[in-house]
């Protein structure tokens, strides 16, 4: 007959421990092991009493466990899930490196940072730092959202971010099994006051270029992208080796993160490019002293 869960023994070296597997009744299998250490500095009081080190204490420890009904399944703690998930090691940034759709150092460390900052402190604050991924409730992320929007130097935009951060964990957590429903899908985001984007006029343009500043590299890299429609980083990479008489090949992308890489999404290719910039880019190779 099936138990509910399983005591293992651990042997260190400074002595022997004990962990537990419960059995999960969504996945039809043992979770991973957690220590009966750690069930029993969540008991508190209740098991103040009671040795780790033998079998007959970690079993009496996890007997008080589900007396208290405290969560059996579903192996992962939402605030170590969410630590790990945004860390450039993790099973997730792999899984899209793969599939070639690498995530940038940048958008990883912002995220991280909106769990570190945001998310922990909240589940902390609330009392839910410890609990599992299966009891993560659209109420409690509805709160989390409340919390964020109390915060009167936080944007909607912000907030949004902030909680990105946390529903793609829960979507990937859906996707591969771990929980069997997503919480995140019955909250909606904030809704975001876009400030409406126009494009400059011909005499905004040409005011704009009409001051040139002292620093030569601002204004070229102004004009490079007017003309071209090369991105930030595609701007900063750009290398001598790929300046034409008339056009620039785009190979690379520079990010402070990660430095010198391939463009965004591998969009390597050819721009023509005007006379005037040219110049401008020519000058400019000249005047580096690095080649």
């Amino acid at each position: 007959m099936r138990a509910d869960y399983l005591i293992y023994k651990r042997t260190l070296k400074n002595g022997k421990s004990y962990n537990v597997k419960f059995w999960n009744q969504e996945t039809q299998c043992y979770d991973k092991r957690y220590s009966i250490g750690s069930l029993k500095n969540q008991l508190g009081d209740k098991a103040l009493n009671i040795s780790t080190t033998s079998k007959a204490g970690a079993n009496a420890i996890v007997r008080i466990w589900l007396k208290e009904g405290k969560p059996q399944k579903s192996g992962e703690i939402i605030s170590e899930y969410l630590s790990k998930f945004w860390k450039e090691d993790s099973d997730y940034v792999k899984s899209k490196k793969i599939r070639g759709r690498s995530l940038s150092s940048d958008y990883l460390h912002n995220s991280f940072i909106c769990i570190e900052k945001h998310v922990i402190p909240f589940l902390r604050n609330c009392g839910k730092e410890g609990i599992y991924l299966s009891q993560v409730t659209p109420g409690l992320l509805e709160k989390l959202l409340t919390s964020l929007s109390e915060n009167n130097n936080l944007s909607s935009r912000r907030i949004n971010a902030i909680y990105q951060a946390v529903t793609v964990p829960l979507a990937e957590a859906e996707r591969l099994g771990i929980i069997s429903n997503n919480p995140a899908k019955r909250v909606q985001k904030l809704t975001e006051k876009k400030p409406e984007r126009k494009i400059l006029t011909p005499g905004e343009v040409k005011a704009f270029f009409g001051i040139v500043p002292e620093d030569l590299r601002l204004y070229g890299i102004n004009m490079l992208a007017a003309t071209t429609g090369m991105r930030l980083g595609e701007c900063r990479g750009l290398k001598r080796q790929c300046l034409h008489d008339t056009w620039i090949e785009i190979k690379y992308n520079w990010q402070d993160s990660e430095g010198l890489k391939s463009p965004k999404w591998g969009s390597e290719r050819i721009v023509p490019v005007p006379t005037k910039t040219m110049e401008i880019l020519d000058d400019l190779s000249k005047k580096n002293p690095w080649g």
